[in-house]
């Protein structure tokens, strides 16, 4: 039993029925929490909500919900409706209100040291952008990060660019600490390239292609060619 605080749409293979994952939040390493599976006509949700994309997380504080035990079943019609304006994508909204394209602090790599590194890329002089264990997220440079100088980076149009496009590629893919982590996602963005260096000088490197990501890598690459 757990409090629900993401949800994500699918179908059943067999039965093509529209089904509701619920997530509760993941602890610390986990890329996620699976709670259970359940028809979303529990919910009196008899069809895929407008605005909405099968197979993709969305946290329900974003769909308007409050979190809720995963053995109760609210009546979630009302917020469902089919004329109901489409959900606004949280990280892009945020991402556009704090982006500035002047800041000479924007665009940079910056790490933060905690138990392990985390990467973050600065969209102002005030915020960063980034991926991690709970998603992606726009918020305040932490304190404690440290830019990167030494890294050879894109120019910073290109960077912030990169940002969005990057997160429309890679917004359903889950976090894994040695396969696709942050900085796998921060140094593609910022540079280029998709590595992460923290894996490259691990023992188990040689099972993640030596720390490089070769898929994200052919996606941007031809993403970017496409923009």
């Amino acid at each position: 039993m757990g409090y629900v605080h993401e949800i994500k749409f699918f179908k059943d293979q067999k039965s093509q029925k529209l089904m509701i994952a619920l997530f509760d939040i993941p602890p610390l390493f986990c890329a996620e929490f699976w709670l259970k599976n359940i028809e979303a006509s529990q919910y009196n949700i008899s069809s895929l909500p407008t605005g909405l994309k099968l197979d993709k997380k969305y946290s329900v504080k974003e769909l308007g919900i409050q979190p809720f035990l995963d053995s109760d079943k609210p009546d979630l019609s009302s917020i469902f409706q089919k004329n109901k304006t489409p959900v606004v994508d949280e990280i892009v909204r945020l991402f556009k209100e704090q982006v500035n394209y002047n800041s000479q602090n924007a665009g940079l790599l910056i790490s933060q040291r905690d138990v392990a590194n985390h990467f973050h890329i600065t969209i102002s002089d005030t915020h960063c952008f980034n991926f991690g264990g709970n998603g992606f997220g726009v918020f305040s440079i932490p304190q404690n990060a440290e830019i990167l100088s030494t890294v050879k980076l894109l120019n910073r149009q290109h960077v912030l660019d990169r940002c969005l496009i990057a997160y429309e590629l890679f917004q359903d893919w889950d976090y894994g600490l040695l396969g696709w982590n942050c900085e796998h996602f921060s140094r593609l963005v910022t540079t280029g390239v998709a590595v992460s260096y923290q894996v490259k000088e691990s023992p188990l490197a040689w099972l993640n292609h030596n720390g490089y990501h070769p898929l994200a890598q052919e996606m941007m690459d031809q993403a970017v060619k496409i923009k």
